[in-house]
C-alpha cells in the first residue's frame, strides 16, 4: 500500500494556491473598478450641478459674460474628466474580465487534479479490497485445509 499517496498532490496543493492567488487579483480588481465607477458618478454630478448652476443664471435674467464664460471653461474641464473616468472604467472592466478568465482557468486546472485525485483514491480503494478479499480467500482455503485434515485424521 505504499503507492496509496497521490503522486501529484503537491501540484494539487500548488493549483489551490494559484486559484486563491487569483481570486485575490479578481477581488482587488472588482474593488477598483467599484471605486473608479463611483469617481465617474461623482465627475457626472459634478457636471449636472454645473449645467444646473448655468441654466439658472442664464434664467435669471443678466448675465456676467466673465462668470460664463469660466463656467464653460470650468464644464469642459469636467467633462475631459469624465471622459478620463470613463476611459479607466473601461480598462478596469477589461482587467476585470481577464482577472475573471485566468480565475476561471485556475479552476478548471485545479478541478482536473481533484478528479484524477479521487480516481487514485478510488483505485486505491478498489485495490484494497481486491487485496482484503485475496486475504480472506486465503484463510477460507487454510480453514477448509486444517478442517479437512482434521476430519480425516480422526
Amino acid at each position: 500500500m505504499g503507492q496509496s499517496q497521490f503522486r501529484l498532490q503537491s501540484v494539487l496543493n500548488y493549483r489551490e494556491q494559484v486559484v486563491e492567488v487569483r481570486q485575490q487579483a479578481l477581488a482587488v480588481a472588482e474593488n477598483a473598478l467599484q471605486e473608479q465607477r463611483r469617481a465617474l458618478q461623482r465627475a457626472r454630478e459634478r457636471i449636472r450641478s454645473l449645467v444646473g448652476d448655468i441654466q439658472r443664471e442664464q434664467g435669471g435674467g443678466l448675465l456676467d459674460c466673465t462668470q460664463v464664460v469660466r463656467q464653460y471653461a470650468y464644464l469642459e474641464q469636467l467633462e475631459t474628466l469624465e471622459h478620463e473616468e470613463l476611459e479607466r472604467v473601461m480598462a478596469l472592466v477589461k482587467q476585470v474580465q481577464a482577472r475573471r478568465e485566468e480565475l476561471t482557468q485556475a479552476m478548471q486546472e485545479k478541478q482536473t487534479l481533484e478528479k484524477l485525485k479521487e480516481r487514485h483514491v478510488e483505485q486505491v480503494q478498489r485495490e484494497g479490497l481486491r487485496q482484503e478479499g485475496r486475504v480472506l480467500d486465503e484463510i477460507g482455503v487454510i480453514r477448509f485445509r486444517r478442517h479437512k485434515n482434521t476430519g480425516e485424521g480422526a
